[in-house]
């Protein structure tokens, strides 16, 4: 996975490093067993923390990969978001949110530190 972000070379020394992003970046954490398996604990933790409470669960999920409090409509958002893909891909909870935690931890957002 680390091939994919520019792991430094440490026998080589570099005074300057150069940032690239590449689509192989994405779908590597997409598809990373490391980045899945820690978006089923995410899961598994707003379930533990908002049970029953899917606007809760979304606005926890935010908080905790965003750092802030949810915008506006944000929450609305992805709640619809969760309920589409609950309907069109009857899907469980559990895995909708599995899938939406995997999204949120490959956000610009969270990814880019500003």
């Amino acid at each position: 996975m680390l091939a994919s972000f520019d792991v430094p070379d440490t026998d080589t020394p570099c005074a300057v490093r150069v940032s690239t992003t590449v689509p192989t970046q994405a779908l590597g954490m997409l598809n990373s067993k490391f980045l899945n398996e820690q978006a089923s604990k995410l899961a598994a933790r707003l379930q533990r923390e908002r049970p029953d409470d899917v606007k809760g669960q979304v606005a926890r999920a935010i908080r905790l990969t965003a750092g802030r409090r949810p915008h506006g409509g944000e929450v609305n958002d992805d709640v619809a978001f969760i309920e589409q893909l609950t309907k069109e891909e009857e899907l469980s909870h559990e895995d909708v949110l599995r899938h939406y935690t995997l999204l949120i931890l490959n956000t610009n957002e969270f990814v880019y530190l500003d």
